[in-house]
């Protein structure tokens, strides 16, 4: 049987920021008018965000496996559970939870995460066109690049590290196999990657 949902996602960590909390909290009792890119910058803060892990990625990608090779509803709701439970701004595990619950008939818990999922991705495109330098997509990990890029069914045919008004951007070009067109996307990686150069600098002091 699918899991009923992932309570403990909601539970405020030891050493979250209050913000992490009280949004979750927030969408534990319902509240639709939760600010996601508020929710998305306050996980940063977090002890749990690590844009670059390895254990995330490997996760997600056994996760879609269950879902799109294997067929494997419960499999499929445990991996995005605990996906969502170490971060619950992770638009994959949103949208696997909202397939798997549609497919057994629970049209509450699927359109629940079908909301956040698009209030995550609103919070990342409802500011800028992310097609050029001067208007990038802000993003907290790559993974929110080729989240965004399945959800508009693009393909990824080229990636360069540019320059977007002082901050560093993968730059993007991807192809609409639908329509053959080339769409070039710009994302700000500032985030991740003071992250990640924080974490370099802390381990080389050590």
């Amino acid at each position: 049987m699918l899991l009923a949902g992932v309570p403990d996602a909601w539970a405020q960590q030891p050493g979250e920021p209050s913000t992490y909390a009280t949004l979750l909290a927030q969408l534990q009792a319902g509240e639709e008018a939760v600010d996601f890119r508020a929710l998305r910058m306050a996980y940063t803060e977090t002890d749990t965000y690590s844009p670059y892990n390895i254990d995330a990625k490997e996760q997600r990608q056994r996760m879609f496996e269950a879902l799109f090779r294997d067929n494997d509803l419960d499999r499929t709701a445990l991996i995005a559970d605990s996906v969502l439970a170490m971060n619950y701004t992770d638009m994959d595990g949103h949208f696997a939870l909202m397939v798997t619950h549609g497919e057994v008939g629970d049209s509450t818990r699927s359109a629940l995460h079908r909301t956040i999922l698009q209030g995550l991705i609103d919070s990342i495109v409802g500011e800028a066109d992310g097609r050029s330098p001067s208007m990038p997509w802000v993003v907290i990990s790559t993974d929110e690049e080729y989240a965004l890029l399945r959800v508009f069914g693009l393909e990824n045919q080229e990636q360069s590290l540019v320059n977007c008004n002082g901050h560093r951007c993968d730059h993007l070009r991807t192809l609409d196999p639908e329509t053959n067109e080339v769409i070039d996307i710009y994302f700000d990686i500032e985030i991740p990657w003071q992250h990640l150069a924080s974490e370099l600098q802390g381990g080389a002091s050590r």
